[in-house]
């Protein structure tokens, strides 16, 4: 324990990062902990998650990811940059279990606002700030789950950049039968009106979630303040919050 003091009390504070970053990967984490979830879902054969719903899917890849682990569920993709059209097509085309929508998702059926600028960004607004804004259209994910006819139980992945809360107030009744939500969360408001990681927590607390997992943990390399985390979500009645205890209770075992 000493040296390793001693290691971290010599490093810089870009040593400390790369540091974190060398551990077990975001990716890893998120397999374990979503395997784990489905698991405990599927007591009965059959159960489980039926229905992903991945906003922000930019060109399919995290969907493409977690289809390892719900091969047989149906994906619904939702995208506003059309920098991914031409990847979406080729992705729905070869996953025969998917289809996607070019949209924005939100509070409302309609348009709105969006900054394409950053294939891999973008942030959706109601408010057009200035001219090299573009209008789409907007969608909810409670539209998009009745027009579809999509079953739950749901997971919900969002990758919206400071838009969450919008997509949440239209999803009320999909989150009925969500069962996971995995949303990235910021350390700094990057919209207006956006919520700070803290404060998603509380809020997704009054709609009946938990924190179950921390992933993919980043830091802004100008000064190497914490930026940005994906929480993953799950309903505050399961039975793992029930349990305030580190050991096994019959073994005295630290489960790994």
């Amino acid at each position: 324990m000493e040296k390793v003091k001693k290691i971290i009390k010599g490093l810089t504070p870009y040593g400390i990062v790369r540091l974190y970053q060398m551990r077990k990967s975001g990716r890893t984490d998120l397999e374990k902990i979503l395997k784990n979830l489905q698991g405990k879902m599927c007591v009965v054969e059959g159960e489980g998650i039926n229905s992903i719903i991945d906003v922000g899917a930019s060109d399919g890849r995290w969907s493409l990811e977690v289809m390892e682990i719900f091969p047989v569920a149906r994906y619904f993709l939702i995208e506003a940059n059309h920098y991914h059209k031409d990847n979406l097509d080729k992705f729905v085309n070869k996953h025969k279990n998917t289809e996607y929508i070019m949209a924005a998702a939100g509070d409302r059926v309609g348009n709105v606002y969006f900054d394409d600028s950053d294939p891999f960004g973008g942030i959706a607004m109601d408010e057009k700030i200035n001219a090299d804004l573009i209008q789409i259209q907007e969608t909810t994910i409670d539209y998009c789950v009745k027009d579809k006819k999509l079953k739950g139980p749901f997971l919900i992945k969002l990758d919206v950049h400071g838009f969450e809360v919008p997509i949440i107030k239209g999803a009320l009744e999909t989150l009925k039968e969500t069962e996971i939500i995995v949303m990235e969360a910021y350390n700094f408001q990057i919209a207006k009106d956006s919520l700070l990681f803290h404060e998603m927590c509380e809020y997704m607390k009054e709609k009946g979630f938990r924190v179950a997992g921390i992933i993919d943990v980043s830091y802004r390399p100008k000064d190497y303040a914490l930026w940005q985390m994906d929480l993953i979500f799950v309903k505050s009645t399961r039975e793992e919050f029930l349990d305030n205890t580190y050991r096994c209770l019959k073994t005295n075992q630290i489960i790994k």
